[in-house]
């Protein structure tokens, strides 16, 4: 797995062994209460209980109980009084700032004005979840312009303007966000980057090719951002009939460098860019080195299908496997996992679930009897597999649009290979609908049905390539068409 998502699980990791030791592990009353909460377990001690396990280093499980404490009793008086003590410390009892709403009802609590931003946003992202995206935006626009979460609530603005049709709302928001965190000195660096990327999607939906183009190079060859810009702004390039721009993008996507990333249409892009310059040759070559790399990973994931269609929670012994590089079969999938991987919401869940594996082996750690380890540990087991089948299900579902994906573009190498060696460009454009309004799941010259918030990295260039007047790159391709 890529060292980034190390890095995430790192900093997960770190921050629970910060917490946990700054907590003595000699705490007696917490103790005496987990003590006796474990041999009967239907006392009404959820929220004492919950604070115990704060105390002692268990942030995951604390949540846990404290959200029981709030489904089974608002009006308890040990509940109001945890809860004045939760509103004025949000960051410690909410992984990822997670279903606020549960634990917090808007209209029975008093939220400290300091922390109002923090619960707004978290509702408001609650809301999206829901699909309650006119109560998220109503959410948002509350958030006042000094709180922290201010830049990164405009940015979800643009995201939900755009999804409900407002588009020009959504570039006003985008625009914004991407001013604002253009100012925080990488404080903000990837709503710097994302909105510009979402900027430029909307004005290539729109048509708008050289304002596209102006806001796809805004994108840092440090972003994670940067290499599905290039890949975008390709099609938009090719569109503009400038292919030797289109080629200098996909020097990059294609390149040995990022040889375990998954794009398998950059190839099918190149190879409709060289028919347009007569590269009939080359053309149908670009095809070919698609089908040696993707054959084999198509043919695996087919394998992969027939056996977890039925048991997709049993997927996750291959996720993991990738993840911990202890991959000993369906070894061609690598690419496929990583691009899947890189998902926000796949990270935070895995983020939690490594959480949850660190309380587990804390439990043997801070002298509990063998009694209170077993009921703690069976608790976090509880959750541990809920989190798993939770990833496992959100891997598999994108695995297998990556699937379809994939055999689509199969399906397209063979029109282009068949009418490329024929010198049929025209049929080319008109059977992949070149230029034309894409309909939801196509992805040839239409980038697919746009999807905000895609991640990439960065390589620098070498050789023939250079920058242009806007900062792309260009890769020479001599024109053998006859005139």
């Amino acid at each position: 797995m890529k060292s980034y998502l190390y890095l995430i699980l790192w900093i997960a990791t770190e921050i629970c062994v910060a917490k946990s030791e700054a907590i003595s592990v000699h705490k007696p009353n917490e103790i005496n209460l987990i003590s006796e909460f474990s041999a009967n377990p239907q006392q009404p001690h959820s929220v004492a209980m919950a604070h115990a396990l704060k105390e002692l280093g268990f942030p995951v499980l604390s949540y846990e109980f404290f959200a029981t404490a709030a489904d089974k009793s608002m009006s308890n008086s040990i509940y109001k009084e945890y809860v004045a003590h939760v509103v004025a410390h949000p960051e410690g009892f909410f992984p990822y700032g997670k279903q606020v709403s549960r634990l917090l009802p808007a209209d029975q609590i008093d939220i400290p004005a300091e922390w109002n931003g923090f619960f707004l946003f978290h509702r408001a992202i609650e809301g999206v979840e829901r699909g309650e995206a006119e109560n998220a935006i109503d959410l948002l626009k509350k958030i006042s312009p000094s709180d922290p979460n201010y830049i990164p609530s405009v940015f979800l603005l643009g995201i939900l303007e755009h999804k409900i049709g407002k588009d020009k709302s959504a570039l006003h928001y985008f625009t914004q966000s991407l001013d604002l965190s253009s100012r925080q000195h990488g404080k903000f660096s990837e709503i710097r980057n994302q909105s510009a990327l979402n900027i430029a999607r909307i004005y290539y939906e729109h048509k708008k090719y050289k304002e596209a183009i102006h806001r796809y190079s805004v994108v840092s060859e440090k972003s994670e951002n940067w290499l599905q810009g290039l890949l975008e702004s390709a099609w938009i390039f090719y569109l503009m009939d400038k292919p030797e721009n289109a080629l200098g993008n996909l020097q990059t996507v294609l390149s040995s460098f990022f040889q375990d990333r998954f794009y398998p249409e950059a190839y099918l892009l190149r190879s409709i860019v060289l028919s347009k310059r007569c590269n009939f040759k080359s053309a149908v070559r670009e095809v070919s080195d698609f089908q040696k790399r993707y054959k084999p990973i198509l043919n695996e994931m087919k394998i992969i299908q027939e056996k977890f269609q039925n048991q997709p929670d049993g997927f996750y012994e291959v996720v993991e496997a990738y993840i911990s590089h202890k991959m000993r079969s369906y070894v061609e999938i690598g690419s496929v996992l990583d691009q899947v991987l890189r998902s926000n919401d796949i990270k935070r869940e895995y983020a939690v679930l490594m959480m949850v594996q660190f309380e587990i082996e804390r439990a043997e750690k801070i002298g509990l009897s063998a009694s209170s380890t077993l009921f703690i540990k069976t608790e976090l087991m509880r959750i541990f597999e809920e989190k798993k089948k939770s990833i496992s299900l959100m891997v598999w579902n994108r695995f297998k649009k990556k699937q379809a994906l994939l055999e689509d573009i199969f399906v397209k190498s063979q029109l282009v290979t068949a009418q490329t060696l024929l010198g049929n460009l025209d049929v080319i454009r008109s059977e992949l609908q070149v230029g034309k309004e894409q309909k939801q799941g196509t992805y040839i010259a239409g980038l697919k049905q746009l999807k905000l918030g895609q991640r990439l990295e960065y390589w620098p260039y070498e050789k023939e390539d250079w920058r242009d007047e806007v900062g792309g790159y260009i890769s020479y391709i001599k024109n053998l068409c006859v005139h």
